[in-house]
C-alpha cells in the first residue's frame, strides 16, 4: 500500500475515534448529575432554635451537591414515634439521615435503619455526632453566674427549667453547671420540664422563691425570658443556654443576664459535610465533631467577635 494511502487511512480512523470521543462528551455534558438526597428530622422541626442550623445545612448542601429534604415534624413524645418518620424519610429515597435523636424515658435511643445518619446537639451510641461541647457549655455558663456574685451563692435560691430530663445535651449541661456551682453556697429548689403542654403561666407559680432561674434549652429559655421581660418572675435573674433570635431579643433588653449559645450555624454546616461522606464512603465512619460555643452578656452582643453567631441566624445583615 502506497504511504500516502496508508496515512489518509489512519488519519480518517483518528478523526473518527475523535469524532466519537466529542459526541459523547457533548452527551454527559447535557445530562445534569444525580444528587443526593438527604433528609432532616428534627424534633418541632419549625422551632426557631433550628434557624441557624438549617442555614448552615443549606449552605453545606450547596458546595456539597446535595438536595435537603427537611421533615416536617412536631415535639417527639416517644422514640418510636422518630423511629417511624425516619423510615417513611428513608421509602421516600433519602440516601442518608440528619437527625436530633430523641431519648426515650427508659433511656431508649434511636437506632439507625438501612443508611447512614448522622446527629446533630445530642449524642446518640449509634451515629456519628455533631455537637457542642454541652458539659462545657454548663461550665461557662456557671462562671458567669458566679461572676455576678462574686463567686458568691450563699442563700442564693435556684431553679432550673429543661425540656427533657433525659436528652444527652440538657443531663450533660446541668452536670457542668452544678459541678461549678457545688460549693458556692446555693440551693436548687425546683426543676421544672417545659414540655410542649406548659405555659409560661406554670413556670411563674413556681418563680416567687427563687432568686436565680437557670433554663438548659432554648426553648426553656424563651419560656423564661418572656416572664423576665413582662416582669413576671419577682424579681428572679435568668441565665440560659440558647441560640435563637427571642433569645437574643431579651438579652439585648437584659430580660436575660447571659446566655451561652451553641454555634448551630457550624452544627448544621458540619453535619451535612459529615452525611455527604458517610453516603459517598460508607465503610469509613467520620469522627465525631465540636464545635464552638460563646457566652455572652448584653454589651457583649455587637461586638465584631461575635458577628459569626449574628451572622448564623440573619441578624447581622
Amino acid at each position: 500500500m502506497p504511504t500516502e494511502r496508508r496515512n489518509f487511512i489512519v488519519i480518517e480512523v483518528l478523526l473518527g475515534i475523535l469524532a466519537i470521543f466529542c459526541a459523547v462528551m457533548l452527551v454527559r455534558g447535557n445530562v445534569t448529575p444525580k444528587m443526593k438526597k438527604i433528609a432532616v428530622i428534627l424534633d418541632d422541626s419549625e422551632g426557631e432554635e433550628w434557624n441557624a442550623l438549617k442555614h448552615g445545612m443549606r449552605e453545606a448542601a450547596l458546595e456539597e451537591g446535595i438536595t435537603l429534604d427537611f421533615v416536617g415534624t412536631d415535639h417527639f413524645e416517644t422514640v418510636a414515634e422518630e423511629e417511624e418518620v425516619c423510615k417513611a424519610a428513608i421509602e421516600d429515597g433519602a440516601e442518608g439521615l440528619v437527625v436530633y435523636p430523641f431519648i426515650g424515658n427508659d433511656g431508649e435511643e434511636l437506632t439507625a435503619g438501612s443508611v447512614p445518619y448522622v446527629a446533630v446537639k445530642s449524642r446518640n451510641a449509634s451515629f456519628p455526632v455533631v455537637e457542642a461541647d454541652n458539659y462545657a457549655m454548663g461550665e461557662s455558663l456557671a462562671q458567669a453566674i458566679l461572676e455576678d456574685y462574686s463567686g458568691n451563692l450563699e442563700a442564693k435560691k435556684v431553679g432550673f427549667i429543661l425540656n427533657n430530663k433525659n436528652d444527652e445535651a440538657e443531663s450533660e449541661r446541668l452536670r457542668g453547671i452544678q459541678d461549678t456551682l457545688e460549693n458556692s453556697g446555693y440551693k436548687t429548689l425546683w426543676f421544672f420540664g417545659s414540655e410542649p403542654t406548659k405555659t409560661a403561666n406554670q413556670i411563674s407559680d413556681f418563680t416567687e422563691e427563687v432568686d436565680i432561674i437557670i433554663a438548659l434549652d432554648d426553648g426553656s429559655l424563651s419560656l423564661a425570658g418572656e416572664l423576665s421581660s413582662n416582669r413576671k418572675l419577682h424579681g428572679a435573674v435568668v441565665y440560659g443556654i440558647g441560640n435563637s433570635a427571642s433569645n437574643f431579643y431579651y438579652l439585648d433588653t437584659e430580660a436575660i443576664r447571659a446566655i451561652t449559645v451553641p454555634d448551630m450555624f457550624q452544627m448544621g454546616y458540619h453535619s451535612i459535610m459529615s452525611i455527604s461522606k458517610l453516603t459517598s464512603f460508607p465503610s469509613r465512619k467520620p469522627g465525631d465533631t465540636v464545635v464552638k460555643y460563646n457566652t455572652l452578656r448584653q454589651k457583649d452582643l455587637f461586638l465584631p467577635k461575635n458577628q459569626e453567631v449574628l451572622y448564623g441566624l440573619g441578624l447581622n445583615s
